[in-house]
């Protein structure tokens, strides 16, 4: 019996140990004091300029974004420095 208390207790805090309450709102760090969130949509002009430095670190960036906004949008990205 006692195993049996035993096991079911460990199934029990190891049960609330991994359940988390569901964040609602916006997942973005470092989380704002007040976000505002309305209905709607926003929509990516067809041609897109990236304006940005042109050191070594940046330009990781700007590459990795030319390539996310080109796939997911379709938009022809171009990065000026």
């Amino acid at each position: 019996m006692k195993k049996l208390s035993l096991l079911l207790s460990c199934c029990f805090i190891t049960f609330l140990s991994f359940s988390q309450p569901g964040k609602t709102g916006l997942a973005i760090t470092p989380e704002p004091v007040k976000t505002i969130v309305k209905k709607g949509q926003f929509i990516l002009p067809k041609h897109v300029m990236v304006q940005a430095a042109t050191t070594g670190d940046v330009k990781l960036v700007t590459d990795y974004l030319k390539n996310k906004l080109t796939t997911a949008a379709g938009a022809a990205v171009s990065v000026k420095s």
